[in-house]
């Protein structure tokens, strides 16, 4: 079974293992603590080694809760793989993920 670790350092929350269906619900529910703080929140995806479709919607929440707290959040280090979907998906430019063309 694939699996995704949330670890955070500050205002960092750095995940490792895989996006995917079977893995962002534990990651959504483990994550509940990121959004009763203050301030911006940065999530570095560099230890993101598969990604589907299931990871950009959860992208998508963490982003609606925190404009919801009026907070700002920022992705890094952004696969490729998640910037395509997103691309496709029409939130992109919503998410500042820049994806290639």
């Amino acid at each position: 079974m694939s699996s995704l670790s949330l670890h955070v350092e500050g205002d960092t929350v750095a995940l490792n293992g895989e996006m995917t269906f079977s893995t962002v619900t534990a990651a959504l529910n483990q994550s509940n603590n990121l959004f009763g703080r203050e301030g911006e929140l940065q999530v570095d995806l560099k230890g993101v080694a598969r990604v589907d479709s299931a990871g950009v919607s959860l992208l998508l929440e963490w982003f609606r809760r925190m404009e919801q707290q009026r907070r700002k959040i920022s992705f890094l280090n952004v696969p490729h793989a998640l910037q395509r979907l997103a691309r496709i998906g029409g939130v992109a430019t919503l998410l500042s993920i820049d994806a290639e063309r």
